[in-house]
């Protein structure tokens, strides 16, 4: 099994930490509650660590001279420029993080969809925008993963999140080595899974690589950490997954007999269909790997990208599936 780095990830304290929203509450979260033995977990309550006390009365977002503030219409309190400061110096306190997870619709942490209002005494919201904490995480970690509970009910949502934070982590650890032969190998062990996000960038980070000996180790570092970055900021679409899977097939296909072949091109048209999972198809390439004795290919990171106990319910529809085509 991967040696598998911890990703550090700032997550709401009012999701599985701490009863600390505006009403005393704390937000369930399976999936926060499923990583958080996976990860080093930040979590933050930007609303408290500005004294605005638990319990509190309500926040929400109001335009002010064409700018959205942050009030609380109960006192009349304005914590906008409280707010910005606590980001700045939070953002500046921070180590070396992979991503964010943040309370949907907040006007604090929401980065989307949070309502703001044209009036402080206004009952309809006019627009919809982000959080102003949200909104500064937005603007200072682009390119990262940030996400909501709301949205990492998803499973495919979480599986995207979970191959960036991981990534990004490992990416981190070689960092720290200070070494470009730590990079090559970085590089070599992601190539399937970074082809299946993009190919484009895929070829940028080879060409970086390759190209190191005319940089310095930071400027190579620097330059890969930005096109890694774009290379995941969008999850992997079904045709160019389907092409790293016959590509991955070609290096075992010599040694399989004419059933074999046919029974795998079978599955992959039904992944196509989305008649079975991604899970499925690797689970049983990966076992032919094995079988032949591919060492470059069994330590590809595209086939285990992040711990398996974090994905229950692949891990569910792949032994469903295994059960269909015995």
């Amino acid at each position: 099994m991967p040696d598998f780095r911890k990703p550090t990830v700032v997550i709401s304290k009012c999701l599985e930490f701490n009863h600390c929203r505006y009403d005393g509450s704390m937000i369930a979260s399976d999936f926060v509650r499923k990583i958080k033995p996976f990860i080093t977990a930040i979590p933050v309550c930007p609303e408290a660590e500005i004294g605005l006390g638990i319990p509190r009365k309500s926040l929400r977002l109001v335009t002010i001279d064409g700018e959205p503030h942050l009030v609380q219409p109960a006192t009349g309190v304005d914590a906008t420029e409280e707010m910005n400061t606590f980001a700045n110096n939070f953002f500046t306190s921070l180590p070396s993080v992979q991503g964010f997870i943040l309370k949907t619709r907040s006007p604090s942490c929401g980065i989307k969809d949070v309502k703001l209002y044209a009036k402080i005494d206004q009952h309809v919201s006019a627009e919809k925008t982000t959080g102003l904490f949200g909104g500064s995480v937005l603007d200072q970690f682009q390119g990262y993963p940030i996400e909501t509970e709301g949205r990492l009910r998803n499973v495919y949502i979480q599986e995207h999140f979970l191959v960036q934070i991981f990534s990004l982590a490992a990416f981190e650890a070689m960092k720290k080595t200070s070494s470009i032969s730590a990079l090559i190998e970085f590089h070599t062990r992601n190539k399937f899974l970074l082809m299946a996000y993009n190919q484009q960038q895929l070829k940028i980070l080879g060409n970086i690589v390759a190209q190191q000996k005319d940089h310095s180790f930071d400027e190579v570092i620097q330059s890969y950490q930005h096109h890694l970055l774009i290379s995941l900021e969008k999850p992997p679409s079904k045709k160019t997954t389907k092409n790293v899977l016959l590509h991955l097939f070609g290096f075992v296909s010599e040694h399989l007999s004419a059933e074999e072949k046919k029974f795998f091109l079978d599955m992959l048209e039904n992944y196509n269909e989305n008649k079975i999972p991604l899970g499925s198809i690797s689970y049983v390439l990966k076992s032919w790997i094995v079988r032949f004795a591919e060492p470059y290919l069994s330590k590809q990171s595209f086939f285990s990208p992040f711990p398996e106990d974090l994905m229950d319910e692949q891990l569910s529809m792949i032994a469903d599936s295994q059960r269909y085509w015995k």
